[in-house]
């Protein structure tokens, strides 16, 4: 990926879900808002919805629902 990162969401792993829908998974922060995911996100289309969660070793992951096909598509290409 090839957009620039703050320290905060840095993205270890990307991968589509549903056709407009991506999974980000994160490692290692204290904190991940959906604020910073946005920021990071926009560029690529207008986003329906961000779901940040903690994993069972307080590891951070997200879903980002795009509005469409294609932009989610674009980001993953980034």
């Amino acid at each position: 990926m090839r957009y620039e990162q703050r320290k905060e969401t840095k993205v270890i792993h990307c991968q589509p879900v549903l056709q407009s829908t991506l999974f980000l998974e994160f490692i290692n922060l204290l904190k991940v808002r959906d604020s910073d995911i946005e920021d990071n996100f926009k560029e690529f289309g207008k986003i329906v919805e961000i779901k940040v969660r903690e994993g069972r070793d307080r590891d951070k992951f997200a879903f980002v629902e795009y509005e469409d096909m294609k932009s989610a598509e674009e980001a993953l290409e980034k």
